[in-house]
């Protein structure tokens, strides 16, 4: 246990309903410091009918599950935190639940669930004049359009997201909010608009001490230029060993599965097929335990390429075949019909 912990866990009142706003400061300062694993352990250390008595405490130990991965757990705790916010008639609090269900629905890929419950928020939000509730809110229904295609209007809910941020001036939400908006570029084929953007989240992130959104934005970029679509950005074979230990040093699935994916990409550029088949297998394998079917989709569409270029038609097919229907399911059209045409050509 950190010293930090030791620190937070002597300030830890022994009566149930008094969590002391130096404790919650302090959690929130490892939660901005994504340091999940102690803010978990400090917390399953309490007691919990203590932590049920303290709704926001409760969800911030749901948070902390979802980030490390058991998203079954953070839906658990999140309904707890929910059902006990609407009984005291705290609104916002309960939004914050809320959000936080429709995070966990958005992992799973069930987009729908996780859209009505944006929409929910957001709308709660606006009335109540919640900036920041409402901005997360509408960037959250951004990744839903933008997994399904829709990217003019994942465009409008990340135009209305930043001005909720601006009005706060949340420099940290802002920057989440443009690497999204370069995901958006990315896809859209505007691949330098895109690579500029990155580099300025990256910068945004730093300054704002995230330096796991600074290595997403830094991995996005190196996927971009294996590809071709941006000119080379240096060593990204460093790149990727950089995202492999920097996301498991964060506890970052969701990292673990996109550095893994990256790492072989890296692999199958020099011909390597055989790690490259491993690391994308590791990387769908992340990505399922995390709940998230869009990495999973995207590593085995990559692995179906791997296996084309080692004579593998069975397998790729197989992989094609499945990674179409996983983009069907989440609504990508252009995504699934790509994997067809991919299809057809390794019948």
């Amino acid at each position: 246990m950190s010293a930090h912990t030791q620190r937070i866990l002597s300030i830890a009142p022994s009566l149930p309903e008094a969590i002391t706003p130096e404790l919650r400061n302090s959690l929130t300062e490892l939660a901005a410091e994504r340091r999940w694993r102690e803010v978990k352990q400090t917390l399953l250390a309490m007691p919990m009918e203590q932590l049920e008595a303290n709704p926001d405490v409760l969800l911030l130990l749901a948070e902390a599950y979802g980030r490390l991965g058991f998203t079954d757990k953070a839906i658990e705790l999140s309904r707890v935190a929910a059902d006990r916010c609407r009984a005291a008639g705290d609104e916002e609090l309960w939004l914050l639940a809320e959000n936080r269900l429709g995070a966990c629905a958005f992992e799973r890929g069930m987009l729908d669930e996780a859209e009505r419950a944006f929409l929910t928020v957001s709308a709660s939000a606006e009335t109540l004049a919640l900036p920041d509730l409402l901005g997360g809110a509408l960037n959250n229904l951004g990744a839903i359009a933008s997994i399904r295609g829709d990217r003019a209007g994942a465009l409008r809910y990340y135009e209305r997201a930043l001005a909720a941020f601006m009005e706060t001036n949340n420099e940290h939400k802002l920057a989440h909010t443009y690497h999204n908006l370069a995901l958006v570029y990315r896809d859209s084929g505007l691949w330098r608009e895109a690579d500029a953007l990155f580099v300025e989240v990256a910068q945004r992130a730093r300054a704002v001490g995230d330096e796991w959104l600074a290595q997403i934005a830094s991995t996005a970029r190196a996927e971009m230029a294996l590809r071709g679509d941006v000119p080379p950005i240096g060593d990204v074979d460093a790149t990727a060993r950089q995202a492999l230990v920097r996301f498991d040093v964060f506890a970052s699935t969701l990292g673990q599965a996109e550095a893994q994916k990256l790492a072989g990409m890296v692999a199958a550029s020099r011909g390597d097929h055989a790690t490259a088949a491993r690391r994308f297998t590791e990387a769908m394998a992340l990505a399922a335990r995390h709940g998230n079917p869009l990495i999973a989709a995207e590593a085995k569409y990559e692995r179906a390429l791997s296996r084309v270029a080692v004579g593998d038609m069975v397998g790729a097919r197989e992989d094609f075949t499945e990674a179409a229907a996983m983009f069907g399911e989440l609504g990508n059209t252009a995504a699934a019909e790509r994997a067809k045409d991919q299809l057809r050509f390794a019948a």
